[in-house]
């Protein structure tokens, strides 16, 4: 990925009827992409840019507090893949 200038990060959640389209929504831990399995692939093929997370999530909490899981989610996952 030496091209790739930088890695936008946006989650989904499952569709109601398991089959329909999948709606924005959904935090970086809980929504159906495997962000630790994506981000591993990326960084194994070389990838060293920037992050970005794109924030949507509908979660009944505080829009902070949120985005702060969506943070610390992904400082741990950036850790365990050795690029913290």
């Amino acid at each position: 990925m030496p091209l790739a200038r930088y890695f936008h990060l946006k989650n989904t959640r499952p569709a109601a009827d398991g089959e329909g389209p999948m709606p924005p929504g959904a935090s970086l831990a809980g929504g159906v992409l495997d962000y630790r399995a994506i981000l591993a692939a990326a960084f194994e093929a070389g990838y060293a840019g920037p992050l970005t997370i794109e924030f949507l999530s509908f979660e009944p909490k505080p829009v902070e507090q949120k985005l702060a899981a969506d943070v610390a989610w992904l400082r741990g996952v950036l850790g365990e893949l050795g690029r913290a």
